[in-house]
């Protein structure tokens, strides 16, 4: 599904698309299998646009009450090491096909996707819908719905493979 927020003022015309001068396509990535047919999805359409693609991945911090972050401060940078490593294969998986770039950032995930593409002036924001991670998850939907109302580009949603 493609939504096309109302701060979108102006439309994409052809030849915007043909000269290059869009930004990129960030494609957003928890590194599910949903997320992984949407960066095949933003990878194709980076190729069409003549974008580059900038993958994303954002590491929730762990919340936990003040006294005890400094506990905690090693687990969160491991969880950024091992999250930089996986989008670095990404990285090189896709880089043959279209110009890619790879960024991972700490913090809520809707904010700081709707903060770089808006950073960015990306293109389109591909993302994954994920599916329900249990009663403490987050509701399928509900971090792509908060990027929609945040964002200033469109955002193409790729629903799970059934």
């Amino acid at each position: 599904m493609l939504a096309v927020p109302p701060t979108v003022s102006d439309p994409v015309s052809l030849d915007d698309a043909a000269s290059g001068t869009l930004g990129p396509a960030l494609a957003a990535t928890d590194f599910s299998d949903t997320s992984a047919r949407a960066l095949r999805w933003a990878a194709d359409l980076a190729h069409e646009m003549s974008s580059p693609l900038l993958l994303v991945h954002v590491v929730e911090p762990i919340a936990v009450a003040p006294q005890w972050q400094p506990y905690i401060e090693d687990a969160d940078q491991t969880r950024v090491a091992n999250a930089r490593a996986q989008l670095d294969q990404l990285t090189k998986e896709f880089g043959g096909s279209v110009e890619c770039e790879s960024l991972v950032v700490s913090g809520r995930p809707a904010d700081a996707i709707a903060l770089i593409a808006d950073q960015r002036r990306a293109g389109v924001i591909v993302m994954g819908l994920a599916s329900s991670q249990g009663p403490l998850g987050s509701r399928p939907g509900s971090i792509a719905y908060r990027v929609l109302c945040l964002a200033k580009a469109p955002v193409l949603v790729v629903p799970p493979q059934e």
